[in-house]
């Protein structure tokens, strides 16, 4: 049995899994949005970009509280420590990076349309200029980069389902279940 040290708050297990879910309908809604036509994809971009915002929020959110609320020590040490570490950094770069790369293509857009938040808050775009080679460098970065981040949640899922079925150890059960 783990101590409630060593487990992670409600909140922390609340947002980790909040922003998974996010995380993955993103990537599927943007895959989605290009088999689209123009008119049906439209409500499907919107939504993609509020819940694009929303994961840029919230992993600020996530990071304040980690900064408040240290998450318990890894339980293992050595090179699979390591690759976690590099990989929790690479995850939380590109849950930053990410969104702000489709906030930029879509703000230097020469074809911009107005984005609505939820379909209630507009977005504004900071007065940055309209310059399709920029939309196309950014659009190309966030692509990419939802990608990569992908590609970082599917190794974190295996890395969590290797300590819990190989390794035997609380890995997966310590985020599942909360110190509270």
């Amino acid at each position: 049995m783990t101590s409630s040290h060593s487990r992670y708050s409600r909140f922390a297990i609340l947002l980790h899994w909040l922003m998974a879910v996010t995380i993955i309908g993103l990537f599927a809604s943007g895959i989605i949005s290009h088999e689209l036509d123009r008119a049906t994809a439209k409500p499907v971009i919107g939504m993609h970009k509020s819940f694009g915002v929303t994961v840029w929020l919230l992993v600020w959110v996530r990071l304040g509280w980690r900064f408040y609320h240290p998450p318990p020590p890894p339980l293992g040490r050595g090179l699979i420590t390591r690759a976690a570490s590099l990989a929790h950094g690479l995850l939380y770069g590109l849950m930053m990076l990410v969104p702000v790369a489709g906030y930029i293509m879509t703000a230097t857009n020469p074809f911009q349309i107005p984005t609505y938040l939820f379909n209630v808050i507009p977005l504004t775009y900071l007065g940055l200029p309209a310059d399709r080679a920029l939309a196309q460098l950014f659009g190309t970065f966030h692509e990419i980069g939802a990608k990569v981040l992908m590609a970082l949640v599917l190794v974190h899922s295996a890395g969590a389902l290797f300590h819990h079925f190989i390794l035997k150890d609380d890995t997966l059960r310590r985020m599942i279940k909360s110190s509270l």
